[in-house]
């Protein structure tokens, strides 16, 4: 309630004498135009000095007491305790917008609590999301380095398989010079009986067959140097052994292309389990 206490010294009874609450009653007029006349925004008449009116405080519009059905008691309590500050009063559209404003401020401090909850939890996933994406690039490294050393490795075997092709054809050529001598004697001993001639070609025999099986041991030698043998890979024990195998060449060739391996298909030649079927244990894959 902003400025309402009056003339104390010309109000010493309040009953006979009207105390206004205006800014009025405070100043002495020596004009009209020292200050103009308040009007009260309820029944639009002036307000004068020897009114009994209140101010707003928050709008300081002027009102007159009865227009706002406040008794004279309480109007006289609140000149009283305007003294010591102690009492304020504001107008009904005021108070209203007093009203909504703190409603609407409560309402934005619930807001700014579900935001800030809001920005607490995204916060939370976006260090998780960037834990998981730090994780999978170390995850990347580590395969991105295994397929360098597996490159590596198939750069040797490449070079061990051209040595034994190598070796593989002077076999062949060995064979052949021995067959052109083998046919040259049997020309040259047409006279011989056939048991001689029985008998060198029983030695061709078994000296090609011989030649054959070095040649298919260094074979199997260089395959088993490309197989591999691969560890925790599921087993299916509801099928055939047949689709258990298919299962895992698909499972396999999967691991072959994150690993960056092309046409895996064509490369594996066959895979299957080692050992004996175990309930509670995957046996280990031969690839």
């Amino acid at each position: 309630m902003a400025e309402k206490q009056g003339k104390k010294s010309s109000a010493p009874n309040r009953k006979d004498q009207p105390v206004s609450t205006t800014n009025k009653a405070t100043i002495t007029k020596t004009s009209a135009a020292d200050e103009e006349d308040a009007v009260c925004v309820k029944c639009d008449k002036v307000v004068s000095a020897q009114d009994y009116a209140i101010c707003c405080e928050i709008c300081e519009s002027w009102f007159h007491i009865a227009c706002q059905k406040i008794s004279r008691p309480v109007y006289d309590y609140m000149v009283v305790e305007e003294s010591g500050k102690q009492l304020h009063w504001n107008c009904s559209f005021c108070k209203h917008g007093y009203e909504n404003m703190h409603r609407n401020l409560k309402r934005l401090e619930k807001q700014q609590e579900d935001i800030t909850r809001k920005q607490e939890v995204i916060v939370a996933e976006l260090c998780e999301t960037k834990e998981t994406v730090r994780e999978k690039m170390e995850q990347v490294d580590t395969m991105e380095n295994r397929v360098n050393t597996l490159e590596a490795k198939n750069l040797g075997v490449t070079d061990y398989i051209k040595q034994d092709e190598t070796i593989k054809l002077s076999l062949i050529t060995r064979v052949s010079e021995l067959e052109a001598k083998f046919t040259g004697v049997e020309s040259g001993h047409v006279g011989m009986d056939k048991q001689n001639t029985t008998s060198m070609k029983i030695n061709q025999q078994q000296a090609q067959e011989q030649v054959e099986t070095v040649i298919g041991e260094v074979y199997r030698r260089n395959t088993r140097v490309n197989n591999l043998v691969v560890h925790g890979v599921p087993e299916e024990r509801s099928g055939t052994e047949e689709q258990g195998n298919e299962i895992c060449m698909k499972y396999i060739q999967r691991i072959m292309e994150v690993c960056g391996v092309r046409d895996s298909s064509e490369k594996i030649e066959k895979v299957l389990r080692l050992g004996k079927t175990q309930q509670d244990k995957d046996r280990p894959l031969l690839v």
